[in-house]
């Protein structure tokens, strides 16, 4: 992420919801979090590379971790969570989590707030 200061827009200037769906490794807890307002405060190359990559790896973690520092309770269950279960059962290692985010809201929130960042893209049958 670009800033760690909240930035200043209000809810109804965040555009569409964008869900992240955040899970743990033994598939104990799932939860759902907007992201809208995170992506607000991304950078134009952030955004990218989120659209390039909604599925779980490095660039979704940093949303947890954002989303962790804001106190968002979908991330403080994840986090609740592994802090009462640290080993995953099922490998025997430290309890991890993955994000992957809704590809199909994210495209139509870039469509609403960053739209030179698709309008390249070939529409879609």
């Amino acid at each position: 992420m670009t800033t760690d200061t909240d930035p200043l827009w209000s809810p109804d200037d965040t555009g569409p919801e964008v869900s992240a769906y955040v899970k743990t490794d033994d598939d104990g807890i799932e939860q759902a979090a907007d992201i809208s307002l995170l992506l607000m405060a991304m950078s134009d190359s952030e955004v990218e590379a989120l659209l390039e990559a909604p599925e779980p790896g490095e660039i979704t973690d940093d949303l947890y971790w954002a989303l962790l520092d804001r106190d968002d309770e979908a991330a403080n269950a994840i986090s609740n969570y592994i802090d009462e279960n640290p080993i995953n059962p099922d490998t025997e290692e430290d309890m991890g989590f993955s994000v992957r985010v809704d590809e199909d809201e994210l495209r139509a929130w870039v469509k609403a707030k960053r739209p030179a960042l698709i309008e390249d893209e070939a529409p879609t049958p």
